[in-house]
Protein backbone atom coordinates (compact mmCIF):
# COMPACT_ATOMS: atom_id res chain seq x y z
CA UNK A 1 0.00 0.00 0.00
CA UNK A 2 1.40 3.40 -0.83
CA UNK A 3 2.71 5.87 2.01
CA UNK A 4 0.25 8.00 3.51
CA UNK A 5 -0.05 11.29 2.42
CA UNK A 6 -2.25 12.39 4.94
CA UNK A 7 -2.73 10.81 8.48
CA UNK A 8 -4.64 11.85 11.42
CA UNK A 9 -4.03 10.18 14.64
CA UNK A 10 -6.22 10.59 18.02
CA UNK A 11 -7.98 13.84 16.70
CA UNK A 12 -9.98 15.27 18.97
CA UNK A 13 -12.12 18.37 18.60
CA UNK A 14 -14.04 20.00 21.75
CA UNK A 15 -16.73 22.87 21.77
CA UNK A 16 -16.57 25.21 25.07
CA UNK A 17 -20.39 25.54 24.69
CA UNK A 18 -22.96 27.41 27.70
CA UNK A 19 -23.76 24.01 28.58
CA UNK A 20 -20.24 22.82 28.72
CA UNK A 21 -17.82 21.64 26.99
CA UNK A 22 -18.70 18.94 24.25
CA UNK A 23 -16.99 16.33 22.76
CA UNK A 24 -17.96 16.32 19.36
CA UNK A 25 -14.43 14.34 18.05
CA UNK A 26 -13.51 11.56 19.88
CA UNK A 27 -10.30 10.22 18.79
CA UNK A 28 -10.77 10.00 15.21
CA UNK A 29 -8.08 8.22 13.72
CA UNK A 30 -7.90 6.98 9.41
CA UNK A 31 -5.11 7.47 6.66
CA UNK A 32 -5.09 8.49 2.80
CA UNK A 33 -2.81 7.35 0.54
CA UNK A 34 -1.42 9.20 -2.36
CA UNK A 35 -3.85 9.18 -5.30
CA UNK A 36 -6.53 7.16 -2.84
CA UNK A 37 -10.16 8.21 -3.05
CA UNK A 38 -11.59 7.39 0.74
CA UNK A 39 -15.04 8.55 1.83
CA UNK A 40 -16.48 9.64 5.27
CA UNK A 41 -19.63 8.10 5.83
CA UNK A 42 -22.75 8.89 8.20
CA UNK A 43 -25.47 10.44 9.56
CA UNK A 44 -25.91 14.71 9.49
CA UNK A 45 -24.62 15.70 12.84
CA UNK A 46 -21.94 12.81 12.98
CA UNK A 47 -18.86 15.27 12.77
CA UNK A 48 -17.83 14.37 9.16
CA UNK A 49 -17.44 18.14 7.96
CA UNK A 50 -15.99 19.39 11.25
CA UNK A 51 -13.18 16.76 10.47
CA UNK A 52 -13.05 17.70 7.32
CA UNK A 53 -12.80 21.94 8.60
CA UNK A 54 -10.50 20.28 11.47
CA UNK A 55 -7.85 18.97 9.17
CA UNK A 56 -7.50 22.49 6.80
CA UNK A 57 -7.46 24.62 10.10
CA UNK A 58 -10.54 26.35 9.68
CA UNK A 59 -11.99 25.84 13.20
CA UNK A 60 -11.71 28.38 15.48
CA UNK A 61 -9.27 28.62 18.23
CA UNK A 62 -10.49 30.58 20.65
CA UNK A 63 -13.53 28.58 21.08
CA UNK A 64 -12.15 24.88 20.41
CA UNK A 65 -9.81 22.28 22.01
CA UNK A 66 -8.33 20.36 19.31
CA UNK A 67 -6.04 17.51 20.43
CA UNK A 68 -4.21 14.38 18.39
CA UNK A 69 -1.90 15.09 15.04
CA UNK A 70 -2.62 15.91 11.35
CA UNK A 71 0.12 14.97 9.29
CA UNK A 72 0.98 15.92 5.61
CA UNK A 73 3.83 14.30 4.43
CA UNK A 74 5.09 13.99 8.25
CA UNK A 75 4.07 17.74 9.22
CA UNK A 76 1.88 18.32 12.22
CA UNK A 77 -1.08 21.08 10.77
CA UNK A 78 -2.06 21.15 14.44
CA UNK A 79 1.17 22.89 15.25
CA UNK A 80 1.65 25.42 12.80
CA UNK A 81 0.27 29.08 13.06
CA UNK A 82 -2.48 30.58 10.54
CA UNK A 83 0.16 31.81 8.44
CA UNK A 84 1.91 29.37 8.02
CA UNK A 85 -1.43 27.12 7.52
CA UNK A 86 -2.72 29.97 4.68
CA UNK A 87 0.57 28.60 3.15
CA UNK A 88 -0.46 24.92 3.25
CA UNK A 89 -3.88 25.81 2.13
CA UNK A 90 -4.51 25.34 -1.64
CA UNK A 91 -0.47 24.87 -2.17
CA UNK A 92 -0.80 20.90 -0.65
CA UNK A 93 -4.58 20.48 0.74
CA UNK A 94 -7.74 22.14 -0.69
CA UNK A 95 -11.28 21.78 0.42
CA UNK A 96 -14.31 21.31 -1.74
CA UNK A 97 -17.26 23.07 -0.20
CA UNK A 98 -21.08 21.63 -0.25
CA UNK A 99 -22.94 24.39 -1.07
CA UNK A 100 -21.27 26.37 -4.39
CA UNK A 101 -23.62 29.28 -3.93
CA UNK A 102 -22.22 29.79 -0.11
CA UNK A 103 -18.60 29.06 -0.66
CA UNK A 104 -18.41 31.51 -3.89
CA UNK A 105 -18.69 35.39 -2.41
CA UNK A 106 -21.37 36.82 -4.06
CA UNK A 107 -20.33 40.41 -4.46
CA UNK A 108 -16.85 39.53 -6.69
CA UNK A 109 -16.95 38.24 -10.09
CA UNK A 110 -16.02 34.29 -10.93
CA UNK A 111 -13.05 36.10 -13.05
CA UNK A 112 -11.77 37.83 -9.83
CA UNK A 113 -11.97 35.19 -6.88
CA UNK A 114 -10.16 32.54 -9.15
CA UNK A 115 -7.64 34.82 -10.34
CA UNK A 116 -6.86 35.48 -6.53
CA UNK A 117 -6.54 31.95 -5.96
CA UNK A 118 -4.85 30.98 -8.25
CA UNK A 119 -2.19 34.32 -7.86
CA UNK A 120 -2.13 32.97 -4.36
CA UNK A 121 -0.90 29.54 -4.82
CA UNK A 122 1.35 30.30 -6.70
CA UNK A 123 0.03 28.74 -10.36
CA UNK A 124 0.72 31.78 -12.05
CA UNK A 125 3.23 34.78 -11.45
CA UNK A 126 0.38 37.36 -12.84
CA UNK A 127 -3.27 38.16 -13.35
CA UNK A 128 -2.76 38.03 -17.15
CA UNK A 129 -1.48 34.24 -16.84
CA UNK A 130 -3.78 33.67 -14.23
CA UNK A 131 -6.85 35.08 -16.26
CA UNK A 132 -5.79 32.91 -19.18
CA UNK A 133 -5.24 29.73 -17.05
CA UNK A 134 -8.60 29.95 -15.46
CA UNK A 135 -10.27 30.26 -18.47
CA UNK A 136 -8.34 27.16 -19.91
CA UNK A 137 -9.74 25.41 -16.83
CA UNK A 138 -12.92 25.76 -17.33
CA UNK A 139 -13.03 24.93 -20.99
CA UNK A 140 -11.31 21.60 -19.65
CA UNK A 141 -14.41 20.76 -17.50
CA UNK A 142 -16.93 21.47 -20.25
CA UNK A 143 -17.45 24.77 -19.78
CA UNK A 144 -18.08 26.23 -23.13
CA UNK A 145 -18.12 30.05 -22.73
CA UNK A 146 -15.42 30.53 -20.18
CA UNK A 147 -15.11 33.74 -20.52
CA UNK A 148 -18.98 34.77 -19.65
CA UNK A 149 -18.65 32.66 -16.60
CA UNK A 150 -15.28 34.75 -15.80
CA UNK A 151 -17.35 37.91 -15.91
CA UNK A 152 -20.21 36.50 -14.60
CA UNK A 153 -20.94 36.67 -10.57
CA UNK A 154 -22.09 33.51 -8.55
CA UNK A 155 -26.00 34.32 -8.05
CA UNK A 156 -25.50 34.20 -12.60
CA UNK A 157 -24.75 30.62 -12.48
CA UNK A 158 -26.48 27.51 -12.53
CA UNK A 159 -25.80 25.35 -9.27
CA UNK A 160 -24.22 22.72 -11.72
CA UNK A 161 -21.60 24.91 -13.27
CA UNK A 162 -20.95 26.68 -10.05
CA UNK A 163 -20.02 23.26 -8.50
CA UNK A 164 -17.64 22.99 -11.21
CA UNK A 165 -16.47 26.46 -10.87
CA UNK A 166 -15.89 25.12 -7.23
CA UNK A 167 -14.15 21.62 -8.48
CA UNK A 168 -11.36 24.04 -10.90
CA UNK A 169 -10.79 26.19 -7.99
CA UNK A 170 -10.03 23.39 -5.51
CA UNK A 171 -8.06 21.44 -8.13
CA UNK A 172 -6.45 24.26 -10.00
CA UNK A 173 -3.07 24.27 -7.78
CA UNK A 174 -2.76 20.49 -8.12
CA UNK A 175 -2.77 20.02 -4.39
CA UNK A 176 -1.72 17.07 -3.02
CA UNK A 177 -4.62 16.37 -0.86
CA UNK A 178 -8.34 17.35 -2.08
CA UNK A 179 -11.27 17.47 0.71
CA UNK A 180 -14.54 17.03 -0.71
CA UNK A 181 -17.04 18.26 0.97
CA UNK A 182 -20.47 16.45 -0.09
CA UNK A 183 -19.97 18.50 -3.54
CA UNK A 184 -23.06 17.33 -5.42
CA UNK A 185 -25.59 17.21 -2.67
CA UNK A 186 -27.18 20.34 -4.10
CA UNK A 187 -27.70 18.98 -7.59
CA UNK A 188 -29.53 17.03 -9.58
CA UNK A 189 -28.51 13.26 -9.99
CA UNK A 190 -27.36 13.81 -13.58
CA UNK A 191 -25.20 16.47 -12.54
CA UNK A 192 -24.05 15.14 -9.50
CA UNK A 193 -22.92 12.64 -11.45
CA UNK A 194 -21.04 14.86 -13.92
CA UNK A 195 -19.53 16.40 -10.67
CA UNK A 196 -18.05 13.32 -9.31
CA UNK A 197 -17.24 12.31 -12.87
CA UNK A 198 -14.96 15.58 -12.91
CA UNK A 199 -13.74 15.37 -9.76
CA UNK A 200 -12.47 11.28 -10.04
CA UNK A 201 -10.72 12.73 -13.78
CA UNK A 202 -8.69 16.23 -12.13
CA UNK A 203 -7.84 14.12 -9.38
CA UNK A 204 -6.24 11.23 -11.63
CA UNK A 205 -4.47 13.62 -14.10
CA UNK A 206 -3.42 15.34 -11.22
CA UNK A 207 -2.34 12.74 -8.63
CA UNK A 208 -4.49 14.06 -6.12
CA UNK A 209 -5.78 12.30 -2.87
CA UNK A 210 -9.35 12.81 -2.87
CA UNK A 211 -11.15 12.59 0.98
CA UNK A 212 -14.99 12.51 0.15
CA UNK A 213 -17.41 13.22 2.71
CA UNK A 214 -21.11 12.23 2.13
CA UNK A 215 -24.18 10.74 3.47
CA UNK A 216 -24.76 8.60 0.21
CA UNK A 217 -24.03 5.39 -0.09
CA UNK A 218 -24.94 5.16 -4.13
CA UNK A 219 -21.92 7.82 -4.09
CA UNK A 220 -19.65 5.75 -2.38
CA UNK A 221 -19.95 2.55 -3.99
CA UNK A 222 -19.25 4.48 -7.29
CA UNK A 223 -16.62 6.60 -6.25
CA UNK A 224 -14.29 5.37 -2.99
CA UNK A 225 -11.96 2.95 -2.86
CA UNK A 226 -12.15 2.78 1.18
CA UNK A 227 -15.05 3.95 3.55
CA UNK A 228 -14.88 5.57 7.03
CA UNK A 229 -18.56 5.08 9.19
CA UNK A 230 -18.70 7.77 11.51
CA UNK A 231 -21.19 8.29 14.21
CA UNK A 232 -21.12 10.47 16.90
CA UNK A 233 -17.98 11.84 16.60
CA UNK A 234 -16.17 8.36 16.45
CA UNK A 235 -14.76 6.07 13.60
CA UNK A 236 -17.30 2.66 13.90
CA UNK A 237 -16.35 0.95 11.08
CA UNK A 238 -13.50 1.06 8.09
CA UNK A 239 -12.52 -1.14 5.30
CA UNK A 240 -12.69 -1.67 1.33
CA UNK A 241 -15.64 -0.63 -0.39
CA UNK A 242 -17.22 -4.03 -1.70
CA UNK A 243 -15.84 -5.37 1.54
CA UNK A 244 -17.22 -2.99 3.56
CA UNK A 245 -21.04 -2.68 2.36
CA UNK A 246 -21.52 -6.58 1.44
CA UNK A 247 -20.15 -7.54 4.56
CA UNK A 248 -21.03 -4.69 7.38
CA UNK A 249 -19.63 -5.79 10.37
CA UNK A 250 -20.85 -2.95 12.82
CA UNK A 251 -24.55 -2.73 13.49
CA UNK A 252 -24.82 1.19 13.02
CA UNK A 253 -23.31 0.38 9.24
CA UNK A 254 -25.83 -2.80 8.72
CA UNK A 255 -28.35 -0.11 9.97
CA UNK A 256 -27.21 3.04 7.60
CA UNK A 257 -27.46 0.04 4.70
CA UNK A 258 -31.09 -0.84 5.77
CA UNK A 259 -32.41 2.34 5.11
CA UNK A 260 -31.36 3.28 1.78
CA UNK A 261 -34.40 2.75 -0.35
CA UNK A 262 -34.27 -0.13 -3.29
CA UNK A 263 -35.43 -0.06 -6.40
CA UNK A 264 -36.06 -3.52 -7.12
CA UNK A 265 -38.07 -5.61 -4.40
CA UNK A 266 -40.70 -5.15 -2.21
CA UNK A 267 -38.64 -4.16 0.92
CA UNK A 268 -38.99 -0.42 2.26
CA UNK A 269 -36.44 1.47 3.88
CA UNK A 270 -35.80 1.04 7.81
CA UNK A 271 -35.51 3.99 9.57
CA UNK A 272 -32.87 3.82 12.30
CA UNK A 273 -34.82 4.46 15.79
CA UNK A 274 -33.74 7.26 18.04
CA UNK A 275 -31.37 10.59 17.69
CA UNK A 276 -27.67 11.42 17.81
CA UNK A 277 -27.18 11.65 21.39
CA UNK A 278 -26.08 14.93 23.18
CA UNK A 279 -21.57 15.74 22.99
CA UNK A 280 -22.51 17.44 26.17
CA UNK A 281 -23.21 14.25 28.01
CA UNK A 282 -22.14 11.87 25.79
CA UNK A 283 -22.36 7.85 26.51
CA UNK A 284 -19.90 6.84 28.82
CA UNK A 285 -19.60 3.65 26.76
CA UNK A 286 -20.64 3.06 22.67
CA UNK A 287 -22.19 5.75 21.40
CA UNK A 288 -24.43 3.79 19.13
CA UNK A 289 -25.56 1.88 22.84
CA UNK A 290 -29.25 4.05 23.13
CA UNK A 291 -29.86 3.03 19.43
CA UNK A 292 -28.98 -0.58 18.75
CA UNK A 293 -30.83 -3.29 18.31
CA UNK A 294 -27.74 -5.95 19.54
CA UNK A 295 -27.01 -4.14 22.77
CA UNK A 296 -26.59 -5.45 26.26
CA UNK A 297 -25.73 -3.97 29.55
CA UNK A 298 -21.78 -4.09 29.09
CA UNK A 299 -22.20 -1.92 25.94
CA UNK A 300 -23.24 1.15 28.49
CA UNK A 301 -20.15 0.80 30.35
CA UNK A 302 -17.16 -0.46 27.71
CA UNK A 303 -15.95 1.70 25.18
CA UNK A 304 -15.25 -0.84 22.16
CA UNK A 305 -12.26 0.17 19.95
CA UNK A 306 -11.48 -0.66 16.14
CA UNK A 307 -10.41 -4.56 16.01
CA UNK A 308 -8.70 -6.18 15.08
CA UNK A 309 -5.96 -3.75 14.67
CA UNK A 310 -4.16 -3.28 11.77
CA UNK A 311 -6.71 -5.33 9.50
CA UNK A 312 -8.10 -3.86 6.41
CA UNK A 313 -11.70 -4.44 7.70
CA UNK A 314 -12.22 -3.37 11.40
CA UNK A 315 -15.37 -2.23 13.35
CA UNK A 316 -16.13 -1.00 16.95
CA UNK A 317 -17.66 -3.22 18.55
CA UNK A 318 -17.67 -5.71 21.02
CA UNK A 319 -20.62 -7.54 19.62
CA UNK A 320 -19.26 -8.23 16.14
CA UNK A 321 -20.96 -10.89 14.34
CA UNK A 322 -21.63 -11.67 10.15
CA UNK A 323 -24.20 -10.36 8.56
CA UNK A 324 -25.62 -13.93 8.54
CA UNK A 325 -25.79 -14.15 12.35
CA UNK A 326 -27.16 -11.22 12.43
CA UNK A 327 -30.98 -12.30 12.41
CA UNK A 328 -30.36 -14.38 15.40
CA UNK A 329 -28.42 -11.94 17.58
CA UNK A 330 -31.25 -8.93 17.58
CA UNK A 331 -32.72 -7.97 20.80
CA UNK A 332 -36.15 -6.76 19.43
CA UNK A 333 -38.21 -4.21 21.27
Amino acid sequence: MPAPVLEVVDLSVSFRLFEGLARVLDKVSFSLEAGGRVAIVGESGCGKSLTARAIVGLLDPLHTEISGKILLNGVDLTKLSQAELRKVRGRQISMIFQDPTAALNPVFRIGTQMVEIILATGAASNRKQALKRAAEQLRAVNIRDPMRVLRAYPFELSGGIAQRVLIVMGTIPRPQVVIADEPGASLDVSVQNLALALLDQIGTETGSAILMITHNLGVVRKFAKRVIVMYAGTVVEMGQTDELLTNPLHPYTRALLAAVPRLHGDRLPTPIDGVVPSYVAAPLGCRFATRCPIVIDRCHATRPELDPAGAPHRAACIRTVKPSEFSATVRRP
